[in-house]
């Protein structure tokens, strides 16, 4: 009864991760381009296949932008495709690990359990979010760590039949990884490794060295923009360590030790004691602090990230010498520890002339899905080492599980509230576009991307009906719309409007935001809100996308959205504005609200 009832609470915490996870994309993934997309679609308008071989920061994402071509060709260039892919590959890549280890008949119940848990919290954390709720991204990160844990399989089946045959589907799975993105190379060491380990014949491995010798002979000297790619290298191996054990030891920041003084984020040193972890997690990472006498995050970073290397190092060590051929548990969980290792190594020889300029973006959240899947990965192998020491190294790993969950809480909340800002953010750079206003506010300028990066790629979108533009709502901007009648069967509140500066022209726009409180069905089915002048002209429009309550813990519901944002290009205070549903089609309107 009680290896059930701990095994169930184990259960009933992955699945709080994994549906508030999934809730959370549902309502909040976000439905424009952002970040470096901007600087990056321009090169998909270049005749194919030149289009999806072009580098991009060092990396070679081709799968991805056979991805993107296809959803811009077919789809309008609305990012759905890019996010069923990601989504799918994430939910596949817990799917996977969560079945084998409940498969795995070694392991006691509860155990298996905090594995599927752990799987679950380390892909669904909402920390996770800058690459989850980002299509582009999430195809990046989700789909070669898929690719990985099928190459794994391959490989653990090469150890028992028909050993040429799966390692090449291993090599299959390892090149397009490497063609996803950057650090899907490291998934070749990660393979490699696990098929010595489990003695498969050097005559098959010999197919998966080769994938490698291919992949890197293309990665480097052959596919466009190869001086690109290798002039991110950096050659200092003892400093190249050390920032890969901090790189690794980036969860630990944004969960526990980011809570010491001073917080790693300014939200941390304010968060209110209503969590009893949030108390927890300020005292122990201050008196952790205090007894190592780390003064920063630096040194504490690296002696984590160091002693997760250190346990995969010694787990690799043992397993040599022996003929034991690992489980499909124990080769998955070498593999994604393998494969994090390896991706904190290619960041400490790519980024490190970056990372020393700017040292606290090694935590930072758009490199955290990489160095969850080694702490996945470690925390599997520590599971499984518990299991064979005996019932209190069981116990203990049972409420390490049962902590870890319980700590993760509170960021995952405020990360959840971070992703509904930077949807209705992307929500809103979409209706300023459309409204012919650029809001240095949503549009500004960063290191992903310059102001003519955005200049440029809103045009080509613009030019060519893509992303914001694929519903030809622009095109109605500046025309006189049919007026026909007051609407009286919905009912619409305004927030007072927000005056700001265009950032190409200097004129006057304001923004503004409202709620539909009834008749939010009729609207969405029958017309785009949209702003109309004394004359009767479109002069801006409003899109939906804000869930209007103020529930602030765990969500699993998909509320329809009745919140929305809105522009009013050219702004006059002497004008006379009112809210409108506008048919596309005819260019009739029904009055909604005025705007005062």
């Amino acid at each position: 009864m009680a290896s059930w009832l701990i095994s169930l609470a184990l259960l009933a915490a992955g699945a709080v991760f994994l549906l508030s996870g999934l809730a959370a994309f549902a309502n909040f993934a976000w439905p424009q381009p952002m970040f470096d997309q901007y600087r990056m679609y321009p090169d998909l308008f270049r005749p194919f296949p030149e289009n999806v071989l072009q580098a991009l920061n060092g990396h070679r994402p081709i799968l991805p932008n056979l991805i993107r071509v296809g959803e811009m060709a077919w789809l309008g260039g609305d990012q759905g495709l890019q996010k069923a892919i990601s989504v799918t590959c994430a939910t596949l890549l817990v799917c996977l690990v969560s079945v084998t280890a409940w498969r795995n008949r070694e392991l006691s119940r509860p155990l298996r359990a905090a594995c599927m848990a752990a799987a679950a919290a380390s892909v669904f954390w909402m920390a996770n979010g800058r690459m989850f709720m980002h299509a582009s991204e999430g195809l990046h990160v989700y789909l070669p760590a898929t690719l990985l844990l099928c190459g794994a399989a391959a490989v653990h089946r090469a150890s028992h039949t028909s050993a040429m045959l799966w390692m090449g589907v291993a090599t299959i799975c390892a090149t397009a990884a490497t063609f996803c993105f950057g650090s899907g190379i490291a998934a070749f060491p990660a393979l490699i490794l696990l098929a010595w380990i489990s003695r498969v014949s050097m005559r098959a491995q010999v197919i998966l060295v080769g994938g490698l010798l291919l992949a890197l002979i293309l990665y480097l000297g052959i596919l466009p923009g190869d001086n690109e790619v290798r002039s991110v290298l950096s050659l200092q191996p003892l400093e190249s360590m050390r920032l890969a054990a901090r790189w690794l030891a980036s969860p630990l920041v944004q969960a526990w030790m980011g809570f010491a003084d001073p917080a790693f984020h300014g939200w941390m040193d304010n968060a209110p004691n209503k969590l009893a972890q949030v108390a927890w997690l300020r005292s122990s990472a201050r008196l952790g602090q205090q007894l190592l006498h780390i003064d920063g995050l630096g040194a504490g970073a690296t002696l984590m990230g160091g002693l997760g290397l250190l346990i995969l190092v010694v787990a690799v060590l043992r397993l040599l010498p022996r003929r034991r051929v690992p489980s499909l548990l124990e080769m998955m969980a070498l593999a994604m520890a393998l494969f994090g290792g390896a991706c904190a190594l290619l960041i400490g020889l790519t980024r490190l002339d970056y990372l020393a300029q700017a040292p606290d973006q090694v935590f930072a959240t758009r490199y955290l899905p990489w160095s969850c899947l080694f702490w996945l990965g470690i925390g599997v192998l520590l599971a499984q080492k518990a299991n064979r020491m005996g019932p209190p190294a069981r116990a203990f790993a049972l409420l390490a599980a049962c902590g870890a969950m319980l700590l993760l809480i509170p960021t995952h909340l405020q990360w959840t509230r971070w992703a509904e800002a930077a949807h209705q953010s992307s929500l809103m750079s979409g209706t300023a576009a459309q409204s012919g206003i650029f809001d240095p506010a949503v549009f500004s300028a960063d290191e992903s991307r310059s102001r003519e990066d955005i200049l440029r790629t809103l045009e080509l979108f613009r030019r060519h009906r893509l992303a914001m533009y694929s519903s030809g709502e622009f095109e109605r901007l500046g025309t006189t719309a049919i007026v026909s009648a007051n609407d009286t069967d919905s009912l619409v509140v305004l927030s007072p409007l927000r005056l700001a500066v265009d950032g190409l022209d200097d004129q006057p726009f304001a923004r503004f935001h409202g709620k539909v409180v009834s008749g939010i069905r009729r609207i969405h089915r029958e017309g785009t809100l949209a702003v109309l002048d004394s004359d009767d002209r479109v002069v801006g429009f409003a899109h939906r996308g804000t869930i209007e309550d103020a529930d602030r813990g765990f969500r699993f519901n998909i509320p329809r959205k009745r919140g929305f944002d809105g522009y009013i290009r050219h702004y006059s205070a002497a004008a006379h504005y009112r809210l409108a549903l506008l048919d596309l089609n005819s260019g009739t309107a029904r009055i909604l609200v005025p705007i005062q």
